[in-house]
């Protein structure tokens, strides 16, 4: 059991599974897409490739260890099967708190807007 596992490093011969497991007291938001997120934004941004406003304001839990393990596997990913993703996030590390769930209940003719994702797509 790790405490603070910061380094991955791969051994060779040995096998296993590295988890990661959030504090029960630390609120984390949930990413809607876990896949788009780390390899359109988060993985460009790492590799020094992301283009103005895309860059991606908030850390990923853990996203030292995501990083370093995708990294791996672009190399070769000798001894690394498979990687996680950027699936959950700090609460107060992004700007997204005006962010909400949608209601489960309308009245009539009550107006409902939606937007592509104007963090990464503004002018």
């Amino acid at each position: 059991f790790y405490k603070h596992c910061t380094v991955l490093v791969r051994e060779p011969g040995a096998s296993g599974s590295l988890v990661a497991l959030p504090a029960f007291d630390k609120p984390l938001c949930r990413v809607a897409n876990p896949d788009v997120c780390w390899k359109v934004t988060k993985r460009r941004a790492f590799l020094g490739a992301s283009e103005g406003r895309a860059r991606p304001n908030f850390l990923c839990a853990w996203e030292n260890l995501v990083r370093q393990c995708d990294h791996k596997l672009l190399l070769g990913g000798l001894g690394v099967e498979s990687c996680g993703k950027c699936e959950y996030a700090d609460i107060n590390s992004h700007a997204w708190n005006h962010k909400t769930p949608v209601a489960k209940r309308y009245h009539h003719g009550q107006q409902l807007t939606a937007s592509c994702w104007e963090e990464r797509y503004a002018a």
